[in-house]
């Protein structure tokens, strides 16, 4: 299968989400025609990962066919892997909230605690945990005294100019623990609210708290759209259970204002607008109207931002460029001269800001020699 390089799917992958998400003769039509273009053992893994849902939709529809089988044998896959996920992260939690820690669940286990899915339908590779940002170090120490390690280069403590780390337990499972809820957005002051608007669900017995139904809206869409060598167009799906949940109610004003804090109007507005020109979403015409009109007047370098992380990095430098273009998109007055240095000193947890260079030169050269690690 072709695979884009920015994150709007291929003609072939859109046919799989209709047969995957809409119901009647247009989605076994869509189902039936991908399935007849389709190499079975040459799935794009974003394609894979749409699987369950596409076999739950045709079951729920009464298609009967040999492909079903297949289909089948992926979906109890991913049930079962999110068993372990979730069973083996579970004390995580509790070990975090046994401290005081606050945490909030986002991303694929807030999809699925949330709104009640079948664990199989929405296949996760870690546990997203958004935590206050000043409490994250103490998250991280707590994380690592439990046994689990972190994934990539160690660094000794957090950086409020990160917005996540990564830790496994060895045995392929991985919390990704958050301190901001986006990479590249003005968050900070504005996470706080996340828990002010968040609802509790069950996860084995244990209550946990989810961000909002808006919340997590807005972040689908935001991140989704980022570019990513696995074809991210997950988020289409999250985006239209979400919005097709009998038990969400999407807070449309609260929509528009909490991305302009964030200032991520751009990327909000191109994803609603996709999800509504491509998939009839349930989006009110004047919210897309108002969107389009904020996103028109977004400075220059948030554009040129946006533009970036929707494409492919170029090889060694394309990461290194988007950092640029976020710190003068959205961390430019925070750092006095040389604003950028002093930026990178922050992010890099260098000593001295004659050492940035250096490890600059360092971080340049593990790109050449190693494989580029993208953004989660």
């Amino acid at each position: 299968m072709n695979q884009t390089t920015n994150p709007w799917p291929t003609p072939q992958q859109e046919l799989l989400l209709r047969g995957a998400l809409q119901k009647g003769p247009g989605a076994i039509n869509a189902w039936e025609q991908w399935a007849a273009t389709v190499d079975f053992e040459n799935i794009d893994q974003g394609s894979q990962r749409l699987l369950p849902l596409l076999y739950q939709n045709l079951l729920d529809q009464g298609i009967q066919s040999p492909l079903m089988a297949r289909y089948k044998g992926v979906y109890r896959r991913f049930w079962l892997s999110n068993q372990f996920l979730f069973n083996r992260t579970l004390p995580v939690l509790e070990a975090l909230n046994k401290e005081g820690i606050k945490t909030l669940l986002f991303k694929g286990a807030g999809l699925v605690l949330g709104c009640n899915l079948n664990y199989a339908i929405r296949p996760m590779d870690d546990i997203d945990v958004l935590v206050p940002k000043e409490v994250a170090q103490n998250a991280i120490n707590l994380i690592r005294k439990m046994g689990w390690q972190e994934k990539g280069e160690l660094v000794a403590n957090f950086h409020s100019t990160d917005h996540a780390r990564m830790y496994h337990d060895g045995k392929g499972h991985y919390v990704d623990l958050h301190w901001r809820s986006l990479f590249n957005a003005r968050t900070g002051k504005h996470e706080t609210g996340y828990w002010k608007r968040s609802f509790h669900a069950k996860n084995e017995g244990v209550s946990v708290s989810i961000m909002g139904k808006t919340d997590q809206l807005i972040h689908t869409c935001v991140h989704g759209i980022w570019w990513s060598p696995i074809p991210p167009i997950r988020w289409i799906a999250d985006a239209i259970i979400l919005l097709e949940n009998p038990e969400t109610t999407i807070h449309w004003d609260h929509l528009i204002e909490h991305s302009e804090k964030l200032r991520v109007n751009l990327p909000l507005f191109q994803g609603l607008r996709y999800l509504k020109k491509g998939f009839n979403a349930p989006i009110p015409d004047n919210i897309l109207q108002s969107l389009g009109l904020i996103s028109v007047s977004v400075s220059r370098q948030e554009k040129w931002n946006y533009n970036l992380s929707i494409r492919k990095p170029m090889p060694v430098i394309g990461l290194f460029i988007l950092q640029i273009t976020g710190f003068l998109a959205y961390h430019q007055k925070q750092y006095p001269f040389p604003g950028f240095l002093r930026y990178l000193q922050h992010r890099w947890g260098v000593k001295y800001l004659w050492q940035v260079p250096l490890d600059g030169v360092l971080r340049l050269w593990r790109k050449i020699k190693f494989p580029i690690r993208t953004i989660s």
